[in-house]
């Protein structure tokens, strides 16, 4: 369109053109230089624009749930909603701010659409619909905790998570589908689906080796009712360091191990280009000890969620090749700081040359702080300690 044509519909515009071309006709406004023809119909060059907000999200059981059609033309005189397919009711069905009325109850995620339509001084109007998503909350499955972080054993992820189900909603857990997404081109680096069975279930898994780079850690929950809840996680890959994850991370230490030739700590601290961050659990990597005593390799305290005030505590451990013998066992020892007390203990069997382990704590006290203390032991009862001080919220 030429600008001399836009000038002439501007023209139209301001003589009235609505007012005296009529609604609804086609009209050929002018002809350009290379013959071809501008036309549209009045309503499309003149009336309002229905923008009907969304795509809303809300639980079962809402009382009134505002929907926003504020982004419409300013020259909308009138707002008509209505539900057009699914559940629920519409409070109120007029102006731009209704209040839609979702139901009660739903036996999974059900979602509904809403039609708004606007209406200008001249009588055009224009239709945009939204979807409502109605979660299921009471018969719901739920993601209670997800750690993400570098692999131990290699350069992937690994990934700690527990799921349940509630136990009087009529059915049981389903799968757990977990996706690593890389941040920096948005590919899907791992995906894979694992079998969940009852009301609770906790897996420890890991990707296989991944490259370099930023990662976004997604697990999703569904149950036997197709419910689902998701929960996700970031985590950075550099070279073979431990990098944190960015979502539940409190800080990261590095300590050099028995055996450790040179002592230099940080060339070994730029070699596992190791970096700290401030959230809510704490991983520490040692450097590998080549020695004949075991090594703890990797070592995280993270809450177990739902305001249970337990720890969870997770390691892996690993016996130098070299020294003719294997892992015998784990211990973690929960040591309240204050008045000395053992709050938490258990010993586990190992056996091979790497081993990773998990433990969750009984309850402890809120605003103590504790060491946590993790040995391992091989055949010859050669052992190594490591610790992590850590207050309970």
């Amino acid at each position: 369109m030429t600008s001399t044509a836009r000038a002439l519909v501007v023209a139209v515009v301001v003589l009235g053109g609505v007012g005296l071309l009529g609604v609804g006709a086609t009209y050929s406004l002018f002809s350009d230089a290379h013959g071809g023809t501008a036309s549209a119909t009045a309503a499309e060059q003149f009336g309002p624009i229905a923008e009907a907000g969304g795509p809303y999200e809300m639980n079962e059981g809402t009382t009134l749930y505002q929907l926003d059609g504020t982004g419409s033309s300013n020259d909308a005189k009138s707002y008509s909603w209505q539900i057009i397919s699914g559940p629920g009711k519409m409070a109120s069905d007029t102006g731009a701010e209704p209040y839609y009325d979702p139901p009660d109850d739903v036996a999974s995620d059900t979602t509904a659409t809403v039609e708004l339509t606007v209406t200008d001084a001249q009588g055009i109007s224009a239709s945009d619909t939204a979807t409502i998503t109605i979660r299921n909350v009471v018969n719901r499955p739920t993601v209670n905790y997800l750690f993400a972080f570098t692999s131990w054993f290699g350069g992937g992820i690994d990934f700690y998570t527990n799921v349940e189900d509630p136990t009087s909603d009529g059915d049981q857990l389903d799968r757990i589908h977990v996706t690593v997404v890389d941040t920096g081109n948005g590919n899907t680096a791992f995906e894979n689906t694992y079998s969940a069975t009852g009301d609770s279930e906790t897996i420890w898994k890991s990707t296989g080796n991944l490259g370099n780079g930023e990662y976004r850690v997604t697990v999703t929950v569904y149950d036997q009712s197709g419910n689902t809840d998701s929960r996700s996680d970031t985590v950075t890959i550099s070279g073979n360091a431990l990098a944190t994850s960015s979502g539940t991370v409190s800080h990261m230490l590095w300590e050099p191990a028995d055996g450790v030739a040179g002592g230099d700590e940080n060339s070994a601290r730029d070699g596992f280009g190791l970096e700290t961050t401030t959230n809510t659990h704490e991983i520490t990597r040692l450097a590998r000890n080549k020695a004949g005593t075991p090594t703890i390799d990797g070592k995280l305290v993270g809450e177990a969620g739902n305001d249970t005030q337990q720890f969870i505590v997770l390691a892996g451990v690993s016996d130098p090749k070299t020294d003719q013998d294997d892992l015998s066992q784990v211990e973690v020892a929960v040591v309240n700081t204050t008045s000395g007390a053992t709050a938490y203990h258990t010993q586990r069997s190992v056996s091979g040359q790497r081993a990773k382990v998990n433990t969750t704590t009984t309850q402890l006290t809120s605003g103590q702080e504790y060491r946590i203390d993790i040995t391992a032991t091989d055949a010859d009862g050669d052992a190594v300690t490591d610790s992590i001080t850590k207050t309970m919220p």
